[in-house]
């Protein structure tokens, strides 16, 4: 299911003109301890490896708190949407967060926008 959701992803930003470079993604549980399930930060090291990213430049973009642990602990800044899980994680457990999102919005859109807005 993962790669359809990958494919259909894919098609929707190039038919909007974005380009992906590349797709990472864990296929762990969290019993598995591995380090590049999220929050961890293997995947996004690898990314900036295999792709000159610097990731103190960098953003995720993400509908949970462990995108935005995720961002924090690599030295990026974490945006935190509103959409999929968002609004709920942000409601019921942002009190307790030790860090919070760089930004809050309502969709993928408006994230854009305010990252585009932060390289200028």
């Amino acid at each position: 299911m993962v790669h359809t959701v990958h494919e259909l992803m894919t098609q929707q930003l190039t038919a909007a003109g974005a380009h992906l470079t590349a797709i990472y993604y864990c296929p762990h549980t969290f019993d598995d301890d591995c380090h590049c399930r999220k929050p961890r930060p293997g995947l996004l090291h690898r990314a900036a490896r295999e792709h000159a990213i610097d990731l103190s430049s960098s953003f995720v973009v993400g509908d949970r708190y462990g995108d935005v642990e995720l961002a924090h602990g690599t030295g990026s800044r974490g945006v935190l949407v509103r959409t999929g899980y968002g609004e709920e994680d942000l409601r019921e457990n942002s009190a307790g967060w030790p860090q919070q999102p760089d930004f809050v919005t309502d969709d993928l859109a408006t994230a854009v926008d305010w990252i585009l807005r932060q390289a200028k």
